[in-house]
């Protein structure tokens, strides 16, 4: 079946033992411990069953079937290059709206989805990112201050698409920008909400 079909195995540079399996994609975040999922069923039928359906993330998945998502544009009138998404894969092969995100902000409450520990181990900045204004690299997110309210998030392109997802967890605020124009810098626009948000202007 299309689970089985998709079923990956992810290469370790250690492993842990949570009590859930939770893992980070090495396309997507160089430098961060890899953890080695086992289990019979693949990535996408894990996150579908354990993370995606019990958050009601019902517009949440990988690109089976590229049809029925939106059309990815270089610019204002060229549409993108069309790739395999089974080579990015889930560095650009899983999509979602804006309100399925935002489900998956609150997910990220402490306790909801995960251990406190783990939210702990995942927002700590472990390694400096040279030339950011202070950011760091997290398990998976990049973590740092901005309006002097501390900040995790990350930003994502692909052909004909580009993303931002910031999170101000001390403040309850969460501000996501999606966009099927590749020239669109959403790090900008979530910035400028940002600096609405915070600062009035």
């Amino acid at each position: 079946d299309t689970c089985r079909r998709k079923d990956r195995i992810i290469m370790a540079d250690r492993r842990i033992n949570f009590g859930i399996v939770f893992f980070f994609d090495a396309r997507s975040d160089r430098g961060t411990p890899q953890i080695k999922i086992t289990a019979s069923q693949g990535r996408i039928c894990f996150l579908q069953t354990h993370i995606f359906t019990p958050l009601g993330m019902t517009s949440t998945g990988y690109e089976d079937d590229a049809s029925q998502l939106a059309i990815g544009y270089a610019n204002g009138a060229t549409v993108a290059d069309v790739i395999d998404m089974s080579l990015p894969f889930a560095a650009g092969g899983l999509y979602a709206t804006v309100e399925d995100l935002y489900l998956w902000d609150q997910a990220l409450a402490p306790e909801q989805l995960l251990p406190q520990a783990l939210l702990d181990a995942m927002f700590t900045p472990w390694a400096a990112i040279p030339e950011s204004n202070g950011l760091h690299y997290g398990y998976g997110w990049l973590v740092g201050e901005q309006f002097g309210h501390p900040v995790v998030g990350h930003n994502g392109g692909i052909e004909g698409f580009a993303t931002s997802f910031m999170r101000f967890p001390n403040d309850q605020v969460v501000i996501i920008a999606l966009s099927n124009l590749q020239a669109t810098n959403p790090n900008a626009i979530s910035q400028q909400l940002a600096q609405i948000v915070f600062e009035g202007k």
